[in-house]
């Protein structure tokens, strides 16, 4: 099955350090909610209020397509 993939990432200040995260997000829909950013912050490992810096979209293929080469 193909899936519409993103990579969003993240700024967030942990114990008074910055830190920076991405996740590579895979969905059925072509759109990016709310929900959808706060599922890819915890993938990430980021606090509910990290903040997004960007959200790429990357394409839509299967999973084996998306991890060819890997």
């Amino acid at each position: 099955m193909s899936l519409h993939y993103y990579c969003l990432s993240f700024f967030d200040v942990r114990n008074n350090q910055a830190t920076y995260a991405s996740s590579y997000y895979g969905m059925r829909a072509e759109r990016v909610t709310a929900k959808d950013i706060l599922d890819a912050k915890m993938h990430a490992k980021v606090s509910p209020t990290a903040t997004l810096l960007a959200c790429s979209y990357l394409g839509y293929m299967t999973e084996a397509e998306f991890n060819f080469g890997v």
